[in-house]
């Protein structure tokens, strides 16, 4: 607080607008290169960072059945020569398209953060399972 006889053009207060590196970024556009066989959900992973135990990632998801519903995908991660790096488990939201899609229209695209177990920052090749999608009715 300023006492009310201050001139405000001497006030100073710390803002983190010139820092850097920036630790936020715009989004790549999406990129939804991955689906389940079924063909009920496109993905796209962008950025992956590696922890101890874990791999965080920033992926695209769409869904692609009409309405909205509840996803419960399973991801899992090989290398080059099929061996297993990790997995993750996304559960989310998706409003899926007015009427059903075609191979590669879905509903809108959302930004998601997923985290699995393991070290699969340098993936080769990700298979996506849809363990469960459940009907949301609309209130």
């Amino acid at each position: 607080m300023l006492p009310a006889d201050t001139a405000l053009s001497s006030a100073v207060f710390a803002t983190l607008q010139d820092t850097f590196p920036r630790y936020f970024g715009l989004p790549v556009p999406p990129s939804l290169n991955l689906k389940d066989p079924e063909g009920k959900v496109l993905l796209g992973i962008q950025h992956r960072k590696e922890t101890k135990d874990y791999t965080v990632a920033e992926a695209w998801i769409s869904g692609k059945l009409p309405g909205l519903h509840e996803y419960k995908l399973t991801l899992t991660f090989y290398d080059e020569n099929h061996r297993l790096l990790g997995t993750s488990h996304v559960r989310q939201k998706l409003l899926g398209p007015k009427e059903e899609a075609g191979p590669d229209g879905g509903g809108p695209n959302k930004l998601i953060d997923i985290v699995g177990r393991g070290s699969w920052s340098n993936y080769k090749e990700v298979t996506v399972q849809v363990d469960q999608v459940t009907g949301i009715k609309a209130q």
